[in-house]
């Protein structure tokens, strides 16, 4: 037997099993490692996100600040006329020199406050209203009673010889049309207005419809 290889081989376990050891640790501290630099990138991916989400955030504060800095600029008003035809026809009608932006127009008539056709009011929006634009809509849509009602009023008497009689037409028929408008200013800033008329509708004496505005 050679004493000699045996004695080396019985060194070389202990060499052996610290080698081993050593390899688990370093494998052990390498794990480590590569947890600490996946959480790092991971850290490092979640500031990057709420810089991000900082600077979006500012941006909007910005937008807000610079549409708010627009509105409080447009101190100019909007006027509107309104006007009814002949032939019973509303216009209404852009008088400003600034656009109305998203406009929402509701009209209705009203007699002592009060409705008479609420199912056949008016609504009507557009998108963009400019200086000069006139929105047309017939009387009879939002009241249809009202030429039947002309019809059927007294004749109105101007004169009387004996046994005659003159009439001019029929008694008058007046209402209230009410105009509910809403828009926006070109930078944003919401607007409304409303604008209230007393309209008049007779027979004359011709047996025409003649329409008319009182207030």
């Amino acid at each position: 037997m050679d004493w000699l290889s045996v004695g080396i081989d019985i060194l070389g376990v202990p060499i052996g099993v610290a080698g081993l050891v050593y390899a688990h640790i370093a494998n052990c501290k390498a794990k480590k490692s590569n947890s600490i630099a996946k959480r790092a990138l991971q850290e490092a991916a979640e500031s990057n996100r709420i810089a991000i989400q900082a600077n979006k955030l500012a941006e909007d504060a910005n937008s807000v600040s610079e549409r708010a800095l627009r509105v409080s600029s447009e101190d100019f008003e909007y006027n509107w006329g309104f006007r009814i035809e002949n032939d019973g026809v509303i216009c209404i009608s852009s008088e400003s020199s600034h656009d109305a932006v998203d406009f929402t127009l509701f009209v209705e008539v009203q007699h002592a406050g009060k409705s008479i056709a609420p199912a056949d009011a008016h609504y009507r929006h557009v998108d963009n209203v400019s200086y000069g634009a006139q929105l047309f809509f017939k009387l009879e849509s939002i009241y249809p009673q009202l030429i039947p009602k002309a019809r059927a009023q007294k004749r109105h008497i101007v004169a009387m010889f004996g046994d005659s009689v003159v009439y001019n037409g029929r008694n008058p028929i007046t209402f209230d049309v009410i105009a509910v408008m809403s828009w926006k200013t070109p930078g944003g800033g919401e607007r409304g207005g409303t604008i209230k008329r007393r309209l008049s509708c007779r027979e004359d004496k011709l047996g025409a419809i003649v329409f008319s505005q009182v207030s």
